[in-house]
């Protein structure tokens, strides 16, 4: 690989020539004066800018206007305002000499291959509009805390990427606490805030500069900012502009949302496809939901057609059986996920994620959320990459064999008694349920 080195101290060339020797990269130094002549002559692939105190950010601007090639900057500021003037002036990628020197060859790496697919998307035949294929939004909400949306977001994003194989970004908009990151073993990249000063100009490069990569599946990450404050002056219309880039990039987002509804969440559930609420089979859980079904058509999101329902935490001890949720709720449940507290735990603590590719789901959610995200992806569109080899419960599912002949004659007489037991008993449950829910709080 060829690259062309401008200004920068003695340090900072050294440090960069020492890991292109490690790769057999070419680096040829140039100066602002005879830059253009020196891309003519050596076409590099890439130019890379040191921060000069004497030059500023403006050679940014000058090289973007003039080169095609993808521009490193390198600098040792740190302030965020610095790195988002760098890239609104014309900067593909950002590095921070000396913490992310080790980082050189891999960053620039991406981002040769990265402007690489972006030149030949440019120069292939666009597609239809008709034929294009729309990203759906999945944005994960509940209105009580504790109810494992978070936890049930990244495992949902990781499965649909295992499954389907469709371009997936996990977005998490819970500012300030946000901590996605953890269920995944990633490492938070730049915060997403790092965008504003390019919100109206926004390219895959960008974009593909703030998110972190988890490498077994090639699923995107686009972590929150743990500072509040510097998310206070994006509006409704630059959480829009970002959510419509991402669906030019990705074809599938997830979403993960904060219960307190702000203008980012709002915003997000606006543009949403589906609302995946994610409930506790409790009484909280379940007074939580009317509030905030009641709460979100008040804010005018079409609720009717957007949200569905998750039930998580499930176990034999639940307050509340899934027989008489689907009988109370009219929103659409689409799945119930056991607690495995344990195993879920264990492999948090190792910063392991829930689901692994090329690895057989080890634990309750896992395969909970397999057989859910199978479901979702056939009702998306988004053809799974191989069938449902096992059950919910991990076992290989089998064709039952069949019952000698009479069996089910001599059975279905205790069956139907039985059953109309069963009802009866449960329509003495809901009438209790109803009015412990219809009781003061």
């Amino acid at each position: 690989m060829n690259l062309i080195l401008l200004s920068g101290t003695e340090d900072i060339k050294n440090m960069i020539k020492a890991q292109a020797a490690e790769r057999s990269w070419t680096i040829v130094e140039s100066t602002m004066l005879h830059v253009l002549n020196d891309v003519e002559r050596e076409r590099p692939e890439a130019v890379i800018y040191v921060w000069d105190p004497e030059l500023g950010l403006e050679p940014l601007a000058y090289l973007r206007q003039e080169l095609t090639q993808p521009i490193l900057f390198i600098t040792e500021e740190r302030q965020a305002s610095f790195i988002r003037d760098a890239f609104r002036l014309g900067a593909t990628d950002v590095l921070i000499f000396p913490e992310e020197a080790g980082q050189f060859t891999d960053r620039t790496g991406k981002v040769v291959d990265r402007w690489a697919e972006r030149q030949a998307k440019v120069r292939r035949e666009e597609i239809a509009p008709e034929e294009k294929r729309r990203a759906h939004i999945l944005s994960f909400y509940s209105g009580s805390g504790g109810a494992g949306r978070s936890l049930l977001a990244a495992t949902f994003a990781q499965t649909m990427r295992i499954e389907t194989g469709a371009e997936t970004l996990l977005v998490d908009l819970n500012i300030q606490y946000g901590a996605v990151e953890q269920f995944l073993g990633l490492e938070q990249s730049r915060p997403f805030t790092e965008l504003k000063a390019v919100i109206h100009e926004l390219s895959e490069l960008h974009i593909k500069s703030v998110v972190s990569r988890l490498e077994d599946s090639g699923l995107e990450l686009f972590g929150s900012p743990k500072d509040d404050q510097i998310v206070s002056d994006w509006t409704e219309a630059d959480i829009r502009q970002l959510l419509r880039a991402f669906r030019t990039y990705y074809s599938l987002i997830v979403v993960d949302l904060p219960v307190e509804i702000d203008v980012l969440s709002y915003t997000a559930l606006q543009l949403s496809d589906e609302i995946i609420y994610v409930l506790t089979a409790d009484l909280p859980g379940l007074r939580a939901f009317r509030r905030a079904r009641l709460y979100l058509e008040s804010l005018g999101i079409d609720v009717e057609s957007k949200m569905r329902v998750i039930i998580n935490k499930q176990n034999a001890t639940s307050p509340i059986k899934v027989s008489h949720l689907k009988k109370m709720l009219s929103t659409p449940i689409d799945g119930v996920v056991r607690d495995d507290h344990r195993r879920v735990h264990a492999r948090i603590l190792h910063g392991v994620p829930i689901r692994r590719a090329n690895e057989r789901p080890r634990n309750a959610v896992a395969r909970d959320v397999r057989q859910w995200a199978v479901d979702a992806a056939e009702r998306l569109g988004l053809r799974p990459r191989r069938k449902l080899a096992f059950g919910a419960r991990g076992n290989l599912i089998e064709r039952s064999p069949g019952w000698r002949k009479g069996f089910f004659e001599r059975l279905v007489p205790d069956v139907l008694r039985s059953r109309i037991a069963a009802q009866a008993r449960e329509q003495e449950e809901l009438a209790r349920l109803e009015k412990a829910l219809n009781s003061k709080e």
